[in-house]
């Protein structure tokens, strides 16, 4: 899993929470530029990621998007495949 997935599965799963970019760091044994591009990338794709100093990256409750790695991190007993689309008819 590419570091911005897990990244997001974590603000995901703990929404509302700062996680300094030193932190997140250590945790997936990355340097704190490598957390910056991967936050930076999440940005971009339209995630609403506050960025303090001192405090760290905060995933927002403004956040209504749905990915394949949150949902099956939510839950994992589910074994078919999903398809996320960005929109349908």
């Amino acid at each position: 899993m590419a570091l911005k997935d897990r990244i997001l599965q974590k603000f995901s799963n703990h929404t509302g929470e700062y996680f300094s970019g030193e932190e997140l760091a250590e945790e997936y044994r990355v340097s704190r530029a490598a957390v910056w591009k991967a936050v930076r990338a999440l940005k971009i794709e339209g995630y609403d990621i506050d960025s303090r100093q001192s405090r760290g990256y905060c995933f927002t409750d403004r956040n209504d998007f749905l990915r394949e790695e949150i949902i099956r991190s939510a839950a994992p007993e589910i074994k078919y495949p999903l398809y996320v689309l960005d929109e349908v008819d």
